[in-house]
């Protein structure tokens, strides 16, 4: 959907919900009385029923870094996922919104490979530098670098000892089927 909201197109068409509470045949994705705007339209398309998604206008980005130069370029080298960040720059920047990046540090120049940077500085509004406790990676650490893959097995747990929860997943797991788009 963000990247849809960054090329400026009206909505996202998807089949992901159909049959679930954001079908129009359903709820809608109508969570109460209040909620009154249809976000959600069924369409089909080729004999295909399709679900179109309405954008809807973001004003502010909060997004996450590693470093950032001088000219707001940010890198994500600490990051353990980069996602939609592009996307969700490029969507506010295009509504006239604005970009606010939280990093761990600025440089005055990359010295990485141009590839490495994830968001453009042209995108970003303001850089803020947070102390170190204010950067945890996840919620629980800091920093792990297996995250990020710069290492490979060192923090490994071990085999999951064979319990309820384990049964449970392995049993979701073979539930699943290929889905055909």
């Amino acid at each position: 959907m963000f990247r849809d909201m960054a090329a400026g197109k009206p909505g996202t068409l998807s089949r992901v919900g159909l049959k679930t509470f954001v079908d129009p045949r359903l709820e809608g994705a109508k969570v109460n009385s209040c909620c009154t705007e249809d976000m959600v339209q069924l369409l089909t398309i080729n004999e295909e029923e399709a679900l179109f998604y309405k954008h809807f206008p973001l004003n502010v980005a909060l997004l996450r870094g590693t470093t950032a130069d001088r000219h707001g370029n940010i890198s994500m080298e600490h990051e353990a996922l980069h996602l939609d960040s592009l996307a969700i720059a490029q969507a506010v920047k295009n509504n006239g919104g604005i970009v606010l990046v939280q990093v761990e540090r600025l440089t005055d120049r990359h010295v990485q490979t141009p590839d490495r940077i994830r968001i453009p500085g042209i995108l970003v509004d303001h850089v803020i530098v947070s102390a170190q406790e204010d950067h945890y990676q996840t919620f629980h650490e800091m920093y792990n670098p297996a995250y990020t893959g710069e290492i490979f097995g060192a923090q490994s747990r071990g085999l999951i000892p064979l319990d309820a929860r384990k049964v449970i997943a392995r049993r979701a797991i073979m539930e699943l089927k290929k889905v055909r788009w």
